[in-house]
């Protein structure tokens, strides 16, 4: 494969006001404290007396923490506007950030990432408008700080400005000086990995104790570890030379046993099956007794991010040759399997499923690494359906090109041709292979050929295809490869005014 299947030759009034919500669903052993995945909770706006003022802000919230982003918007929306009318005078630009943060986080999950990236930004200048006393108001004043910038930086990545997001990545490693939160390092990693193909995998035994870790869950932890790895992975991967070398996938170094363990394979890659909670205790003796893993703790429960992360270390084993490896196709099958147990929505999310599935059509076959018609068809239709979206113009496009979402449709495009391209009936399949190639154009935003339509089907693939493996570029594959969790708003009890005991945010 020339260009993506083969990467070598690509967010009432006064006192308490309590809102109660329902917890999250789901199987016992989904990850509730997860990076990717924070269930809904109950808030109490003791103290916060301005915010209870808002009534579209008390109902906005709630339907956000309840994850109905499409009913929240609106009332977040308007409780913006009023607060950034009001609140400066009174002193309240704290208040004013957790509106905004809110409210951006809605319009990531609707997919308007230009908007949800300025409202972070004016969330972080209001924060540093606000006036704070004490070591402890200081404190959080700091992490809600750090919160921001790292929600403008993950935007800003997905959109691809590379700078921006460093710039505010650094801004909340400095609010954590003199030491660096583990979150804000695994960001800053991301960002070098995709501009610069660095990737440093020697911290994967590293113990973090750090102070400012404290809020950090076990699972969150690992999952922190995990992303950490994988991302690096990516950079070793997909160089800049490219070249590739398969061996680096090969379970036998410590990285990638640790790594293994992590995403829930055995040393030999077998995936090693969730259990049940009255299961746990019996299978975790098992597990030792049976070497599995050094640590039963390291295996990461269900969650969205280990879904992410299992899928990533399968479509890069594919993109660098290394799909002959007894654990890929396993791996990209636990993935997928995930996603249909969580069922994740998102725009930086649900597309693991369609990038799973075309992964298993680049793979599958009679031996390792072959591409048998019958399973690859199946798997890269599946993927077909599952990414279909049609809009006005150019053929059935996509619905949005901004950020990674066109990159992943227009990879998925390419492999489809490419996979029609190796078939026995080929022949049959050049209009379509060409029609292919010209909507993955659309999506990536490559310009169109001059006298494109005086083409035949033929001559304008092979241009098409030229122009596609020039534009997948190692860097462009690394900024679609990498793992980050979604930006997430600040929370009630993390503003660092009116600090209250901790009785009073129960």
């Amino acid at each position: 494969m020339a260009c993506i299947a083969s990467y070598a030759t690509r967010a009432f009034k006064n006192s308490a006001l309590n809102v109660k919500l329902p917890r999250a669903g789901g199987p016992r052993l989904i990850a509730q404290s997860s990076l990717s995945d924070q269930p809904p909770r109950t808030f109490n706006f003791v103290n916060c007396d301005k915010l209870t003022q808002l009534p579209d802000f008390v109902t906005g919230y709630a339907a956000l923490e309840a994850r109905k982003f499409g009913e929240a918007s609106p009332h977040l929306k308007r409780a913006v506007e009023v607060a950034s009318k009001y609140f400066p005078s009174l002193g309240a630009g704290a208040e004013l950030a957790l509106c905004r943060s809110s409210y951006a986080r809605c319009l990531w999950y609707q997919g308007h990432f230009q908007e949800a990236a300025k409202q972070f930004q004016l969330g972080l200048d209001d924060m540093r408008s606000q006036q704070i006393e004490g070591p402890q108001a200081a404190k959080k004043a700091a992490a809600a700080t750090s919160r921001l910038a790292e929600a403008a930086a993950r935007v800003h990545f997905e959109l691809g400005h590379f700078r921006l997001a460093q710039v505010f990545a650094a801004d909340a490693s400095k609010a954590w000086l003199p030491s660096m939160h583990p979150r804000t390092r695994m960001l800053e990693e991301a960002i070098l990995a995709v501009t610069s193909g660095r990737g440093d995998r020697s911290y994967s035994n590293e113990k973090d104790q750090l102070p400012e870790a404290e809020e950090l869950t076990a699972t969150q932890r690992l999952e922190l570890k995990a992303t950490r790895l994988v991302n690096s992975l990516t950079a070793q991967a997909l160089p800049d030379d490219l070249s590739r070398d398969p061996e680096i996938f090969k379970l036998d170094t410590e990285e990638n046993r640790c790594l293994a363990r992590l995403l829930g394979m055995d040393s030999s890659g077998n995936i090693i099956p969730d259990s049940t909670e009255e299961e746990q205790e019996f299978s975790k003796k098992e597990i030792m007794q049976a070497d599995i893993l050094q640590d039963a703790e390291d295996m990461l429960p269900l969650s969205i991010t280990r879904m992410a992360l299992r899928s990533t270390v399968g479509q890069l084993a594919v993109l660098s040759g290394a799909c002959g490896e007894t654990w890929v196709q396993p791996l990209l099958l636990a993935a997928k399997d995930d996603f249909e147990r969580l069922q994740p929505g998102g725009p930086a999310t649900e597309p693991f499923l369609y990038r799973t599935l075309a992964a298993l059509g680049n793979m599958s076959g009679p031996y390792p690494g072959a591409r048998a018609s019958s399973k690859s068809m199946e798997h890269m239709r599946q993927a077909m359906q599952k990414a279909a979206a049609h809009r006005p113009g150019r053929g059935a496009g996509v619905v949005e090109t901004t950020g990674r979402k066109g990159i992943w449709r227009g990879m998925l495009l390419t492999s489809y041709a490419e996979l029609l391209e190796e078939s026995a009936d080929a022949e049959q399949h050049i209009p379509e292979i060409a029609g292919l190639r010209a909507q993955a154009a659309d999506a990536f935003g490559v310009p169109e050929i001059p006298g494109e339509q005086g083409h035949d089907a033929s001559e304008l693939s092979e241009k098409l295809k030229t122009k596609l493996e020039v534009f997948m570029s190692p860097t462009t594959l690394r900024w679609a490869l990498i793992y980050l969790p979604a930006p997430e708003q600040l929370r009630m009890n993390e503003l660092p005014v009116h600090v209250q005991s901790e009785s009073s945010l129960k």
